[in-house]
């Protein structure tokens, strides 16, 4: 893919190699604060920032798609089915300190989820009463939680979705009360706490 340009003041190109070398992160950080429109932004990073970046309503979807996911060294793992209780952009103080922004989630009924590899290789930690954050002892990634009423909560960004429905995807923001330093530039509702 070619650079991408923005003239504001003054020029500055992102390319693909700068990219590779300084991250994600920083290139959702160079968005937030430069305003680059969203429509010049390669497709393999517009999912980092969704708290920051518009997406065409029609890809907002509330789907039925069965998804998989494997943390970063692949030893654990877990599939989803069927739509999700909730999909959501989550940032409460616990989510930002546990993945560094908003939690991009969907919660599903235990007989929606099934861990596919490396229950054994799980940390449980308790974070609130009743809840707990589920990451592999390996490699460090969030695999999954569970909330106290029993809904298993999955990172969205990470699943890869099959073709029998659409990918999920957020339907509102919650925990807005708790959300920081962070900006909402997108038409999705917001709660101040859980809806």
């Amino acid at each position: 893919a070619g650079p991408i340009k923005r003239s504001h003041q003054t020029k500055r190109t992102v390319t693909m190699a700068a990219l590779t070398r300084f991250g994600r992160l920083a290139l959702c950080q160079f968005i937030s604060t430069s305003k680059m429109a969203p429509t010049k932004l390669p497709a393999a990073f517009a999912l980092r920032a969704p708290a920051r970046i518009n997406r065409p309503a029609s890809t907002r979807c509330f789907a039925s798609a069965t998804g998989n996911y494997e943390c970063l060294c692949k030893k654990c793992g877990f599939e989803v089915k069927g739509e999700p209780a909730l999909a959501v952009l989550c940032h409460c103080e616990s989510c930002r300190v546990y993945g560094s922004d908003a939690a991009r989630v969907a919660a599903y009924s235990p007989e929606q989820f099934k861990i596919t590899k490396g229950q054994d290789g799980l940390i449980k930690y308790e974070s609130a009463p009743g809840k707990f954050r589920c990451t592999c002892s390996t490699c460090g990634s969030f695999v999954h939680n569970i909330l106290p009423n029993g809904l298993m909560v999955a990172p969205l960004g990470g699943t890869k979705w099959g073709g029998d429905g659409d990918p999920v995807e957020p339907r509102m923001h919650i925990f807005m009360s708790d959300c920081g330093l962070e900006t909402v530039n997108d038409d999705l509702p917001q709660h101040a706490e859980f809806p």
